[in-house]
């Protein structure tokens, strides 16, 4: 299987599946945990659920931007994709 695979939607938003392993933490997000109580309340979304609360977004290197909180619960849960988005028009 591919590392990941992609649509484009509407909105100009790559929408992917992507292999948690490929996704890079930046070190301000190794350095700062989220608080417990996020942690708690967003797996007990993911319980109830069936599906993580917020999305993950990556820059065009793979670098995480925002989501740390589902990444983090997803390698609880040994996920091994994981869905994520990437804006179209991204430069650099």
């Amino acid at each position: 299987m591919e590392n990941y695979n992609h649509t484009m939607s509407k909105k100009g938003v790559k929408n992917m599946f992507i292999r948690l392993s490929k996704i890079k933490i930046p070190k301000e997000f190794q350095e700062h945990k989220p608080k417990s109580k996020k942690m708690n309340d967003k797996n007990i979304y993911f319980i109830l659920n069936n599906t993580f609360k917020e999305k993950n977004i990556l820059d065009k290197n793979n670098v995480l931007v925002d989501g740390y909180t589902t990444y983090l619960l997803a390698q609880e849960y040994e996920k091994k994709f994981i869905r994520a988005y990437r804006r179209k028009w991204q430069n650099g």
